[in-house]
């Protein structure tokens, strides 16, 4: 069985070189994090100040709890996909006999290794990534002056187990549902919905969702004691905010754009094409939306701080601590994008043999783009909007100030990238898929 494990993966490298890239971001953002963390602390205790000390601990813990928030759906999202475009390999071996747990088995291994080996990596890379961002917050007195980064005795077993954990348990329900599928429908690059499966994908999700619930009307109904710990209060309601929106995309995202292709049923082939595209790819889209869902909604929920009142969230400010964050989201989204590559080129291949210039095949992705980056900057609107309600209720300052001082600047630009980064990346991801490759594109499967 070892010798399968390795083999696969090196035969099938260009399927798991994204997922590899995100575990790797992934890790190297946490383990950045810890240490930035532990030297902040170092820092503050030789000072001998206590109140430093609990505000070093505080925000250390604030960003390692975002950079959790924003890893852990990230990734989970992108070795789903992974797994996904395997159904014909998992299906083969099917057909030579292989039992359905053992698949299950040779999958949960790989993905451990990769996790694992990615961890270790992004230990490495966490180095200089600390140091970079210990730098800015120096510069942005978010630390004392002269700290440095420092590794903690645990930092590498937490860093590696967790990377591994968040890709073990991130595809195995996909490996699961692939391992029960008919080898015939595998090998046509489908898999048939496992009613239980779904069922307890649900409750699982709606478990958080009711988690999320009680912890937010928690919020809002505490009587703080004083003003620091009303601003913990009003903090931790719009970080659960985020969450909600996070929890929720996989099912709001396929609605919205059903919704954006009624809008444009007028709009031409190319935005019929889009938006078909997008019903009908529905679990891709909304891992496609997800991780710059996180993007806008962290720069939103992140900058209406600064709307109450915390005058030291700047853009450099901003970077120094969630910059890695923003890292993930945005690695995360690119992976998921380049490794629908195939999928696309066959696609676009289709529409040149049936008849379409390639004008509008090109403007038929860019559509794509603007539908997930549309989809993404209203889930990214409805975060920001609900963490700015959240601080209104437990520090009421005004909801017509709020709105009205909302960080729409700053949310507008995330948009913006968002929409570049979409649209460029679908662009290239296709190239290739037309001209002298038509023929051999529509012989492929994906």
């Amino acid at each position: 069985m070892t010798r399968l494990i390795v083999s696969d993966l090196r035969v099938h490298v260009s399927t798991w070189v994204w997922t590899f890239m995100v575990a790797v971001t992934c890790a190297a953002a946490l383990a950045a994090q810890l240490r930035v963390m532990h030297g902040s602390l170092a820092s503050a205790r030789a000072a001998g100040n206590a109140d430093m000390v609990e505000a070093a601990g505080t925000l250390a813990g604030w960003v390692i709890a975002t950079v959790v928030l924003t890893a852990l759906p990230v990734l989970a999202s992108t070795v789903t996909q992974a797994l996904e475009l395997r159904r014909r390999d998992l299906g083969l071996w099917r057909a030579l006999g292989m039992r359905p747990g053992l698949v299950v088995t040779v999958e949960g291994v790989q993905l451990t290794l990769l996790g694992g080996l990615g961890g270790l990596l992004g230990v490495g890379l966490g180095v200089p990534l600390s140091r970079l961002v210990m730098h800015l917050m120096v510069t942005e007195q978010a630390a004392l002056p002269g700290t440095v980064s420092a590794a903690g005795a645990a930092d590498l077993p937490v860093v590696i187990g967790s990377t591994a954990a968040v890709c073990l348990t991130g595809g195995l329900r996909s490996a699961w549902r692939t391992s029960r599928t008919p080898e015939a429908l595998l090998l046509r690059g489908q898999s048939a919905p496992s009613r239980l499966g779904r069922w307890l994908g649900i409750m699982c999700r709606l478990g958080m969702v009711a988690a999320l619930t009680a912890a937010l009307v928690a919020t809002v109904l505490a009587v703080p004691q004083d003003q620091e710990s009303a601003v913990n209060q009003a903090v931790g309601g719009a970080f659960a905010s985020l969450a909600m929106v996070i929890v929720l995309t996989p099912w709001v995202a396929p609605l919205l754009q059903h919704f954006a292709g009624w809008v444009v049923a007028g709009g031409g082939p190319a935005w019929f094409l889009a938006t078909r595209t997008c019903s009908v790819e529905s679990r891709r889209s909304s891992a496609t939306v997800l991780p710059f869902t996180i993007a806008i909604g962290l720069v939103g929920t992140l900058f209406a701080m600064k709307t109450v009142g915390a005058s030291g969230v700047t853009s450099q400010g901003f970077v120094a601590m969630f910059g890695p964050c923003l890292l993930v989201a945005w690695v995360g989204g690119i992976g998921i994008i380049a490794m629908a590559a195939g999928r696309r080129r066959h696609d676009a291949a289709l529409l040149v043999a049936a008849g379409a210039r390639l004008g509008q095949v090109r403007l038929t992705e860019i559509s794509e783009g603007i539908i997930h980056t549309a989809t993404a900057a209203l889930l990214g609107l409805a975060a920001t909007v609900a963490s700015l309600a959240c601080l209104d209720t437990v520090l009421d300052l005004g909801t017509p100030d709020l709105l009205r001082n909302g960080p729409w600047t700053q949310v507008g630009v995330a948009v913006g990238a968002t929409l570049l980064v979409c649209c460029v990346t679908i662009a290239l991801s296709t190239r290739g898929g037309t001209g002298a490759s038509l023929t051999s594109e529509l012989r492929t499967a994906e």
